[in-house]
């Protein structure tokens, strides 16, 4: 029997429906426990979280598990860089507002500058709100699956930016800490 523990760590600013939870997950039993004791008494800790990206109800949620946690850092810091020294070749017509993206570069970045390893791919993509109104964006898909996550730029770099503190083993052991006591 184990717990889930999911706390939200970042809530969208353009998106206001977006959210991004940090789950842990406590297993005592099973294959996948999260610690373990050997005869001679050591305890190893295993990671044991993922990050869920959720866009808004009725749109579907990705994850990304700790073995692609850093993976994911890093594509998506690569991918706001990316699209900011890019914006107006990327977006034309980005004053206006509703705007395209431009064929032609999307179809470069994705064959010349593709943001893809472990399995996560990120493109430049449009975000629209509920009022019709477009935004730059990144369309983020992980394992090839076909749902994806669409954030606006601006959310995506926040986002960025709190990856730049944020230490999912120490937010574990954090967590970790409040649910057990190791004797």
């Amino acid at each position: 029997m184990g717990k889930r523990i999911e706390s939200v760590i970042f809530k969208g600013f353009i998106n206001k429906q977006f959210t991004m939870s940090f789950i842990y997950n406590l297993e005592f039993d099973g294959k996948f426990k999260s610690i373990s004791e050997d005869g001679d008494g050591r305890i190893t800790i295993y990671p044991s979280y993922l990050l869920q990206l959720n866009p808004g109800y009725p749109l579907p949620r990705i994850y990304i598990s700790n073995i692609k946690y850093f993976t994911f850092t890093s594509l998506l810091e690569s991918g706001v860089k990316l699209v900011r020294k890019n914006l107006f070749t990327l977006f034309p017509n980005i004053n206006k507002t509703e705007f395209e993206i431009d064929e032609r570069v999307m179809e470069r970045f994705q064959t010349e500058k593709a943001l893809n390893g472990g399995g996560i791919t990120i493109v430049p993509s449009i975000w629209v709100d509920s009022t019709n109104q477009c935004y730059p964006g990144l369309k983020i898909s992980v394992d090839n699956k076909s749902d994806c996550v669409t954030l606006p730029l601006e959310d995506a770099i926040a986002m960025n930016q709190l990856f730049k503190t944020f230490d999912p083993n120490q937010y574990s052991m954090s967590i970790l800490s409040q649910l057990i006591r190791i004797e």
